[in-house]
């Protein structure tokens, strides 16, 4: 009997969980789209934080040149990189306890256990440029349009597709520049080469199960953790605004040191979401 026991134990641990396989982005819904040429749902939920993030970027340039303290901002673009991680980690720990009654009233107690676990993780990411002069236009035609300039629209969920408080970074970082503390120059020149902020909101959830059977000589996960499970999608946003390059042209790269220091900043962030991902 003990060897039966001790081999379903195993053949129970061995058996893995949900992280056996690619982290489905919509565990409980089907992500396919509804007709041919639709977004899926999840796409539709990332192209809203897009435009969300252009709208932001756009009216917090405007409110920034409204100042008429940074002229030089109209000029600038910026680079965007979303990145979208789904973690997925499940453990299976089944034991038992096995009583064997021995002469004089004395028993022997044996504990065997099994372990396993399960580890995947996926990581989706975007990155696009946009031009500051061209945000400006969008939004002239907007204006022109009758319809008010706001993101609301694209403020109707949690996480990260609610209120970035984007374009409150941009109007904050140009209403310090009449002070002149960032420069020996005049404050009509530049005084900033990159305006650099980063977003990063992190939702988990997860659950475990004990169920406990206890017979005459065997208990069946007499302590610990049957079986768990968890689920971690974090979604992070990396933007960096500086002048743009010469001859970009329509792609509105970023020129050095501004494209150098968003590639340091995003690189870095791959590194740190590796670890994180490996240490649990």
């Amino acid at each position: 009997m003990l060897g039966r026991v001790i081999l379903a134990l195993l053949l129970v641990g061995a058996a893995g969980g949900c992280g056996m396989y690619v982290p489905q982005k919509e565990p409980f819904r089907d992500d396919e789209p509804v007709a041919p040429g639709e977004l899926s749902r999840q796409g539709k939920i990332e192209s809203n934080i897009i435009a969300n993030i252009r709208c932001e970027i756009r009216n917090g340039v405007y409110r920034a040149l409204a100042l008429k303290t940074v002229p030089w901002l109209e000029t600038w673009g910026a680079t965007v990189t979303l990145k979208l991680v789904w973690d997925e980690l499940s453990g299976l720990n089944p034991g038992a306890s096995v009583l064997s009654p021995l002469p004089n009233a004395e028993s022997f107690t044996l504990g065997v256990g099994a372990s396993g676990s399960a580890h995947a993780t996926r990581v989706e990411t975007i990155t696009f440029n946009l031009s500051n002069a061209e945000l400006l236009a969008d939004r002239r035609k907007i204006v022109q349009s009758g319809v008010l300039p706001t993101c609301d629209v694209f403020q109707n969920g949690i996480m990260i597709r609610s209120d970035l408080r984007i374009d409150q970074f941009i109007y904050d970082k140009a209403s310090i520049t009449p002070a002149g503390e960032a420069t020996t120059r005049s404050v009509t020149d530049p005084q900033f080469t990159v305006f650099q902020e980063q977003i990063t909101f992190v939702a988990s959830y997860g659950g475990s199960v004990t169920p406990t059977w206890k017979l005459t000589r065997l208990t069946v996960n007499p302590s610990g953790t049957f079986a768990s499970a968890s689920r971690t999608v974090t979604g992070d946003v990396l933007i960096t605004l500086g002048p743009l390059a010469k001859g970009s042209g329509d792609k509105a790269q970023l020129a050095s040191p501004a494209r150098e220091q968003h590639n340091s900043a995003f690189g870095g962030g791959a590194t740190a979401t590796s670890i994180q991902s490996q240490s649990r």
